[in-house]
């Protein structure tokens, strides 16, 4: 829905730099935009590093994501009027994300679409993280709708195998954070290249 990839590029930037890390590379970083933070940071550190050294990365990283996210965080085009148009057709919203509550409610209230979706569900909500499947059977018992009616879009690998898991359709978007072609490597039943695209799409019967 919305572009953050600098927002979080940057604020993982200041984590490794307090850490003493170099940067992170952006073809590294972009793999792995999805996942948990622990998981993040033992990617784009190689690997190794104890849980309270990876605790602490994510302490600095969240705390330097509330600080530049409101000023560098925007929707996709397009993205509020495929929204408003879903939920105008009766369709329940949801968001599945590997952010923290607190993280992505201050970003949908700032965003200003925090009231189109039926359920918010956090990386701090559930015990198994993405892309296990446990975010989104949460998801289908809040919203007392069958994973086969249900569709899981996303902009990262990691969204599809999720939906996948748990049952549902699968819409992979591709001007999000990884590639058309990385994508299409998980067999999404649908790849859509621009929001106007959505809702003729997850609309047909």
């Amino acid at each position: 829905m919305a572009d953050t990839f600098t927002c979080i590029a940057a604020s993982v930037d200041v984590a490794l730099s307090d850490g003493g890390f170099r940067p992170a590379d952006r073809e590294l970083l972009r793999s792995a935009v999805g996942l948990s933070l622990p998981r993040v940071f033992d990617v784009v550190t190689g690997g190794g590093l104890g849980r309270e050294a990876i605790g602490s990365l994510v302490a600095r990283y969240r705390s330097a994501f509330g600080e530049v996210a409101s000023s560098t965080v925007t929707l996709f085009p397009g993205v509020r009027e495929q929204l408003e148009v879903l939920g105008g057709a009766g369709v329940q919203l949801a968001v599945a994300t590997s952010k923290s509550r607190r993280a992505v409610a201050a970003l949908l209230d700032g965003l200003g679409i925090a009231g189109l979706f039926a359920v918010v569900m956090a990386d701090d909500m559930v015990v198994r993280k993405k892309p296990d499947r446990e975010m989104l059977d949460r998801v289908s018992a809040a919203i007392e709708v069958a994973p086969g009616a249900s569709v899981m879009i996303g902009d990262a690998e990691y969204d599809i195998v999720m939906g996948r898991a748990a049952g549902y359709r699968t819409c992979a978007v591709t001007w999000g954070n990884q590639s058309r072609d990385r994508l299409a490597r998980q067999q999404p039943d649908h790849i859509v290249d621009a929001p106007d695209q959505l809702t003729p799409t997850l609309l047909q019967p």
